[in-house]
């Protein structure tokens, strides 16, 4: 669930859930916080097919 000021949103997508949104001071940026909904057990190299592991501070930058 996401929440800025009295807006509510549900974010879920492929296997990502929204959490929190983060806005800098100037407030003319802000960053969309995913949490995955996946386990360690459920993902598969997608190259071998062999278990891969998932930390728990990843982080990935989209553009």
């Amino acid at each position: 669930m996401l929440y800025l000021d009295d807006i509510e949103a549900k974010f879920e997508s492929q296997g990502f859930k929204g959490t929190h949104i983060g806005i800098n001071p100037n407030k003319d940026k802000s960053v969309l916080f995913l949490e995955s909904l996946r386990s360690t057990q459920t993902v598969r190299c997608p190259y071998c097919g062999g278990s891969v592991c998932i930390y728990e501070n990843g982080h990935l930058r989209c553009k």
